[in-house]
């Protein structure tokens, strides 16, 4: 296992965590929803990075950064 595939399996856990232990209320009223890391690996996936490695992310989240880690892991 590598060190990004154990970061994006590491924010997985905390996802679950996270959203087992927060209200249904609130999360209804704030539209929140957290990225489960397979859709975070397929939009990862998605993703044409140049050879010279730089790039730009906007990452639309403000949850645990499934997103991110999966860029990171791709």
């Amino acid at each position: 296992m590598t060190c990004a595939t154990d970061l994006v399996q590491r924010t997985e856990l905390r996802r679950q965590l996270v959203s087992k232990n927060l209200d249904a209320k609130h999360r209804s009223r704030f539209g929140q929803f957290f990225t489960p890391a397979p859709v975070a690996r397929f939009l990862a996936s998605l993703l044409s990075i140049p050879q010279d490695g730089t790039f730009r992310l906007l990452d639309p989240g403000a949850g645990v950064g499934s997103l991110a880690c999966a860029v990171v892991a791709e």
